[in-house]
Formats: structure tokens, sequence, C-alpha cells
């Protein structure tokens, strides 16, 4: 082999194939695959922390409209037979108009963080216990608008008879059952994230995202 030969073939195997090979070549794609990894780690430290956020207002949500069923079953519930028939359709009126606003707008706010928290659970949460629970409160409303609800408009209608207000109690549990299942469900959900595993994971996946920043 000539010796210009043998030089061209030896410079030619210490120049790289191709720019991508050389970190010196493209800087900027190198810094940006760094701030991408960086990114990536911090958005995934804060989505854990926005998560547990998230499900600490669907708790909320779900508590306060819990105590809202607990004080109509067993504080309004139990008055309505002591009102005159006279006074009645006007104090259901009311009654109605408050449930709108205390009890169906909760639980529309409480399904829809159900199912943003199904989306994005905590670590320490399970899909399947979300969906579960979803499943209870769908249970309770659908009770409310075909069982509940038609009983109502007939307390409006006739008045506060015992029958109908023995079957607006006796009826009730099909609703507070599903309600206070999904309440315990929901208590033991929190209790995942508050005990001291789920706090030591919490802070091994902040240590990480740091250490990978």
């Amino acid at each position: 082999m000539p010796p210009n030969n043998r030089l061209q073939r030896t410079v030619r195997d210490k120049v790289p194939a191709s720019n991508s090979q050389c970190p010196a070549a493209e800087p900027g794609r190198w810094a940006a695959s760094i701030w991408r990894n960086h990114s990536s780690s911090e958005t995934r430290t804060m989505n854990e922390t926005r998560r547990r956020l998230l499900f600490l207002l669907l708790f909320a949500v779900v508590f306060f409209q819990t105590g809202a069923h607990i004080s109509q079953a067993f504080v309004n519930y139990p008055a309505l037979g002591f009102i005159s028939m006279d006074s009645f359709p006007e104090y259901h009126r009311v009654m109605t108009h408050g449930a709108l606003w205390f009890q169906l707008l909760p639980r529309v706010v409480e399904l829809v963080l159900a199912i943003a928290v199904l989306c994005f659970p905590p670590a320490m949460i399970q899909r399947w216990m979300l969906v579960l629970a979803i499943a209870l409160a769908l249970f309770a409303f659908l009770s409310t608008a075909f069982i509940q609800r038609p009983l109502h408009v007939q307390l409006e209608t006739i008045g506060n008879t015992p029958e109908l207000l023995s079957r607006l109690r006796a009826t009730n549990w099909l609703r507070l059952t599903p309600e206070w299942l999904r309440a315990g469900l929901y208590l033991w959900l929190m209790s995942r994230l508050i005990r001291p595993q789920a706090q030591v994971g919490a802070a091994k996946t902040e240590t990480y995202g740091d250490a990978a920043a």
C-alpha cells in the first residue's frame, strides 16, 4: 500500500464517522438532552406532590358530601312528619333547593375529581381501589335519581303522608350503605398515604429527583 493511502486511512479511522458521536460537534443537542433529563425528574417529583394534593381535595369533598347525607338522613328526615300539611310543600321546596347545592353539586364534583385521581393516582394508591370508590358513588347517585327523587316529587305533590315518609326512610338505606362503604374506602386510602412507609417512598422519590437534577 502506498504511504499516502496508508496515511489517509489512518486519519480517516481517527475521525468520527458522524458528528453525532462527538459531543463538541453538536453542543445544542447535548444541552437539550441534559435539560430534558432534569425537567423529567423535576416533573416526576412535582407530579407525585400534585397527585397527593388532588387526592386530598377529593377526600375533603367526599366527607363533606357524606356528612350532608348523614345530616339529611338522621336530622332532617325524622322531622318531616312533624310539619303541617299546609306548610310542607313550601318547606320541601326550600329543602330541595338546598340539597341541589350541598348534596348534588358536591356529588358531581366528587365524581369529576375521582376520575382525575384515577388518571393520576398517587404512588401508594392502586387504580382498582379508585374504580371501586367511583362505582359506589355512582350507585348512590343512581339510587338518588331513580328512587329517592321520585319519592320527593310525590311528597311535594301529595304531602308528607306517613306512607311516603316510611318509604323514603326505608329506601334511603340503599343510598346510605354505598355512601358509608365508599367513605370507609377513602379513609383507608388516606391511611395508606400518611403511614410511614408512604412518607419514606415519597422522600425517596424527591431524593431521586434531586440527584437526577
